[in-house]
């Protein structure tokens, strides 16, 4: 749980250094309005998704139809994340997911009439963040497409950070970390999540999705490890 003083970091002081010294557009410089992140409305409405298609794949063990992410994690979407995860940016799933649809780079065929399941948080790290990504992620793919978003799983074991592991020190660290929900799932699933990197989680989640009779085809994510 994030103490007094990093609430006041984060409500009152970032605020202020803000006001004093706003943020610049990564591509051209100009000074960010508010709700603009990173790119100026201008430049984001020029900016070029590189998403990434697999159909037919295996992951961490696991066999998927499809796996569809926004672009390679790194550069401008990287950072995205980043602020979304770390900041708490919780415009920046919409605002992505939004203009890959108005551009037509939805794989929307595959999502329509799907059940959008997110990659669940454990509660400790739901209370420190505020929110959960996966969630957000699949509330705007929801808004555009005719999909349904069900919070199937749970997360019942804290895991540690993943950024550092291996991967089988990956698949380790994720196993047993998730279980069902009291639900019943009636449509074909997609597993949502913020970034692919080596699958181990989106693995262990359609482990127990399949145990408990789900069809998971997809995999939707907004970035991808190159």
């Amino acid at each position: 749980m994030k103490r007094f003083s990093e609430h006041i970091v984060e409500s009152v002081v970032n605020p202020l250094i803000k006001l004093f010294y706003p943020d610049e557009c990564r591509n051209c410089g100009g000074i960010l309005s508010f709700g603009e992140v990173i790119l100026c409305d201008s430049c984001f409405s020029k900016f070029e998704f590189q998403p990434k298609y697999e159909e037919d794949a295996t992951i961490s063990g696991c066999q998927f139809s499809y796996i569809f992410s926004l672009g390679i994690h790194n550069g401008i979407l990287q950072e995205y994340v980043h602020r979304m995860k770390y900041e708490g940016v919780q415009s920046i799933p919409k605002r992505l997911i939004t203009r890959a649809d108005e551009i037509g780079i939805l794989p929307s065929k595959f999502l329509r009439e799907k059940t959008l399941i997110p990659v669940p948080l454990h509660p400790a790290k739901v209370r420190e963040r505020g929110f959960n990504q996966a969630e957000i992620m699949a509330q705007a793919l929801s808004s555009r497409l005719e999909c349904d978003v069900l919070n199937a799983l749970k997360r019942i074991r804290y895991t540690l950070p993943m950024v550092e592991l291996s991967p089988e020190e990956r698949k380790r660290n994720v196993k047993g970390a998730f279980a069902m929900r009291n639900c019943n799932v009636q449509r074909e699933v997609v597993i949502v999540d913020d970034v692919l990197t080596t699958g181990s989680t989106v693995a262990e989640c359609a482990r127990i999705l399949k145990e408990a009779g789900c069809d998971v085809v997809g995999i939707f994510t907004l970035t991808r490890a190159n």
